[in-house]
């Protein structure tokens, strides 16, 4: 017995099994290897007839399982003489008209198969088959009734009529010892014997107390060798208490059952609560097992401390309370005197005055309260769809038993009333949380909205476009159709709003002429214009304004010694400019500089803002080239640029049939960049050789 106690650890194990099983096909009553059938026949046809059947609340499945009855003595041995059992159609067996001579029968169930054996958070299916002894109470016609329970009560009894108690006796004091080792309370079942007992659904009642005491605690590979040592351990002692191994299992039943009675689940999803059950782990495993003693009405609420070495709660505090001792904790320490409440009463802890406690209806037990419902009280179903809030910084609604987080707009939004009269800003409890009543629906602000409302605050909405300042003395607004809204880029460049009030007014932005027509539009017929005059050498060239630039409307015509006109035509020089190396025109040192002061060669940057805003403007569907080209050269000339493409002049690094426009920048070893107007209506930025040659287009600084 010690090397087996060794093995299992702190495991421990019996369960009820789930029995499955079909018989064998066969006469009800034959008889099987009856040694004395001959010298028995005339004895048995002066014994009445017999039936008994084997019932148990879980179904039976399979084919290998078979059912017997065993005719036994007065001393409870075995005859010799057998009976096979039928199977019932999803029940048990049974078997008919047969006689036995005393009056108890064995019945020997062999073959079984573990169906499934459940486990908290698990299922696993063993791979073996066992066998049964239950004993039949002749005199009772309620059916034998297959248990775990039943199958050590009968093995007690045997080994006590071998010790010469009477077998009624037997039978009544193996039951009332097994009861006796569980503390089972139920007045039904008393001492009555749990083999065939009038309500013999408390007998599986208590057949569900060992199951669940053991059945996580057995290790598969083990299993035999530790059934077997616990028969052996009952059937010869009455008891299963000297067992070092049952501290491990109160040990783990101490994490899995000590703070919650045991249910029943069943495959209509509906459940029982079994309280009995857990009653019984909680007033026995601890108080017998583990030794901390009784636990009654007497000593409710005492602290003891366990003293047991081979448990990890070797040390601990336990309390006894209503339903046995519990490992101590916050909440028994503090609702332990309390006892049962209705519903999901609430009460501040005994010891813990900050803390809260809830009952818990349905588990019938204390629990703390969590932050929330310590300050808002206990979500239940009188309460669904309540709001509750902690200090204005979270908010809560009530479904289905749980506060959800809900936001803060949400939660204000519920104590107010909207009428269908009107669209309007009303404000909630808070007095600072604006929504919008909108023809009776109610909704938040966005985050625009709600910045515009606190932004102009105050703010007189008027006939007049000028732009007002908000309430951040940043933000620019304009009130328009009798609204206030945020001001636009055009708007704040030109510090006039364009709304309904101002509609058609021309106004100038930057460097261009804008008309109001919901928003200020480029104005092509009206283009910003004017001159400058190169102080170095005289020539005059007109400029043309693109939103924030001021660009030449023509090519530049400087002299330099690098510089030529096409074929050393002076007439050239006048229709198209100068013709610069890209070398020249690229560089950044202030003594290279091509264009008059005040303006100077274009950048990469420059020339995509300059793109970026012909892209805005042109007419739609219009390509970049043609709104940009001279009309002598093919194009509209839609923003007055008047892009003159050269067509074939020749060679020396200069193509025909575009415009090349120098671009300023740090060039690589052996190239840089310029942009590239062509009659294609392409206008591309390509890097091209260093010695390449492009006309210059200056823009003000």
């Amino acid at each position: 017995m010690t090397n087996l106690q060794n093995k299992v650890l702190p495991l421990v194990a019996v369960i009820l099994l789930c029995l499955g099983a079909c018989s064998k096909s066969g006469d009800v009553t034959s008889e099987i290897d009856d040694p004395n059938k001959d010298a028995d026949k005339q004895v048995s046809e002066q014994v009445p007839a017999r039936s008994i059947r084997a019932w148990s609340e879980l179904s039976f499945s399979g084919q290998t399982a078979s059912v017997h009855v065993l005719e036994l003595d007065s001393l409870l041995n075995e005859t010799g003489r057998e009976f096979s059992m039928e199977k019932e159609e999803g029940k048990g067996f049974f078997v008919d008209s047969i006689p036995l001579r005393g009056d108890y029968a064995l019945l020997r169930s062999e073959n079984f198969e573990i169906r499934y054996i459940r486990v908290p958070g698990a299922e696993y299916k063993p791979d073996r088959k066992l066998s049964f002894d239950i004993l039949v109470d002749l005199s009772d016609t309620v059916p034998a009734f297959i248990s775990l329970a039943g199958h050590f009560v009968t093995g007690r009894a045997r080994f006590l009529v071998a010790q010469g108690v009477s077998p009624d006796s037997a039978v009544r004091l193996a039951n009332t010892e097994l009861l006796n080792v569980f503390s089972f309370v139920s007045d039904s079942v008393g001492n009555e014997s749990i083999l065939s007992s009038a309500n013999y659904s408390d007998a599986n009642e208590a057949a569900y107390v060992i199951q669940k005491a053991f059945e996580p605690f057995i290790p598969a590979e083990m299993y035999d060798d530790v059934k077997s040592a616990f028969e052996e351990a009952f059937f010869s002692t009455g008891s299963f208490t000297y067992f070092d191994v049952f501290t491990g299992a109160a040990d783990n039943l101490a994490d899995s059952s000590l703070h919650s009675s045991f249910i029943y689940g069943y495959d209509d999803g509906t459940i029982e609560k079994r309280v009995v059950a857990g009653e019984i782990f909680r007033r026995q495993f601890f108080a017998k097992i583990l030794g901390l003693g009784a636990c009654k009405k007497d000593n409710l609420c005492e602290i003891r401390t366990l003293k047991d070495s081979l448990s990890r709660f070797d040390g601990g505090e336990f309390v006894c309370d209503s339903l046995g001792w519990h490992i101590s904790s916050k909440v028994l320490r503090n609702t332990c005197t309390y006892g049962p409440a209705k519903g999901y009463e609430m009460r501040r802890g005994a010891l813990d005055t900050t803390e809260w406690f809830y009952y818990h209806d349905f588990f019938e037990r204390w629990q703390e309260c969590d932050e929330i419902e310590s300050v808002i009280g206990m979500c239940y179903e009188e309460r669904e769809g309540e709001y509750g809030a902690i200090n204005d910084s979270a908010f809560y609604y009530c479904y289905n038993r749980l506060w959800l987080d809900v936001p803060r707009d949400e939660y204000y939004a519920n104590f107010i009333k909207c009428d269908s009269a009107e669209r309007y800003i009303t404000f909630a409890s808070d007095s600072t949380t604006p929504f919008y009543c909108e023809y009776g629906t109610l909704r938040s602000l966005t985050d625009a909205e709600r910045t515009l409302y606190y932004n102009t605050n105050g703010l007189k909405c008027d006939t007049v476009p000028d732009l007002m300042l908000g309430n951040d003395s940043v933000t620019k607004y304009v009130c328009d159709a009798g609204h206030l809204r945020t001001v636009t880029d055009l708007e704040a460049k030109a510090n006039r709003g364009c709304t309904s009030y101002n509609y058609d007014e021309i106004a100038k932005i930057e460097y261009s002429i804008y008309r109001c027509r919901g928003q200020w539009k480029y104005y092509k017929d009206s283009l910003y214009r004017d001159t400058v005059t190169d102080a170095r050498d005289g020539q005059k060239y007109p400029l043309i304004g693109m939103g924030s630039q001021l660009w030449f409307a023509a090519n530049l015509n400087y002299a330099t010694d690098s510089s030529w006109c096409f074929n050393e035509s002076a007439e050239n020089c006048d229709k198209y400019g100068r013709l610069y190396r890209l070398a020249e025109a690229a560089a950044v040192k202030e003594d290279s500089l091509l264009c008059p002061k005040g303006f100077h060669v274009p950048d990469k940057d420059e020339f995509e803002a300059f793109t970026d805003f012909v892209s805005q403007w042109r007419p739609s569907g219009e390509s970049l080239s043609p709104v940009l080209k001279s009309k002598a050269s093919g194009g509209n000339d839609y923003f007055g640029f008047n892009a003159v493409i050269p067509g074939s002049l020749g060679s020396e690094g200069y193509a025909g049939g575009a415009l090349y426009m120098c671009s300023k920048g740090l060039p690589t070893a052996n190239s840089v960049r310029r942009w590239r107007l062509a009659t294609d209506l392409s206008f591309t930025y390509d890097t091209v050789s260093k010695t390449a040659t492009c006309y210059i287009r200056c823009l003000s600084d």
